[in-house]
């Protein structure tokens, strides 16, 4: 079993790169980290691919607010956006999305960081999808009542509504509701 030293890629020590974003790189290599396909790599390929996750989200986000160089809103999207695929990845972590990480470490994915939570782990979101899906298919029933006729329509289908016009000490007004045609009439 190989063990990885912690140390950053010598290319994170360059002109573009602040503390943020070596902590940004940090960040992925200790998330894959305990991953056995990223252990079997040579340094070289992990920082590769550390180093292409950052950048990936560096880029994404200085596109997506159209900046030039970063500024404070800048550093809130871009910590979001890694949060966001690190807390995926994170071997450790609560969602440990492995079939997002494998496709990191294969090479076989891209545009990571424009992806949404539902297109880096649809497995996770498909039951809460298709729970939509039946909602917005669900068909409404409504109780009425036969006992009432409306007045416009002459319709026996009417919703009956206790409503409070004046104080609450007070009793309540009837009012019915035609399902067919919404005339109002108090009872």
């Amino acid at each position: 079993m190989s063990v990885i030293i912690d140390t950053l890629p010598i290319e994170s020590y360059k002109n573009n790169y602040n503390s943020l974003r070596r902590a940004k790189i940090a960040l992925f290599n200790n998330c894959l980290k305990e991953y056995e396909n990223y252990k079997k790599l040579d340094k070289e390929k992990r920082n590769k691919i550390i180093l292409k996750l950052e950048i990936e989200c560096y880029n994404y986000v200085l596109d997506e607010l159209q900046l030039v160089e970063p500024n404070d809103m800048f550093d809130n999207l871009y910590n979001a956006v890694c949060a966001k695929i690190s807390s995926d990845i994170d071997f450790n972590g609560n969602i440990n999305n492995n079939k997002l990480a494998e496709k990191i470490l294969k090479g076989n994915i891209k545009n990571i960081a424009s992806m949404r939570c539902i297109d880096l782990f649809p497995d996770k979101y498909s039951n809460i999808i298709e729970r939509i899906d039946m909602s917005k298919n669900a068909v409404q029933t409504i109780k009425t009542s036969a006992m009432y006729t409306c007045k416009r329509c002459k319709k026996n289908a009417c919703i009956i509504e206790n409503r409070y016009n004046r104080s609450l000490d007070e009793g309540t007004n009837l009012t019915i509701i035609c399902v067919e045609c919404g005339y109002e009439m108090n009872a």
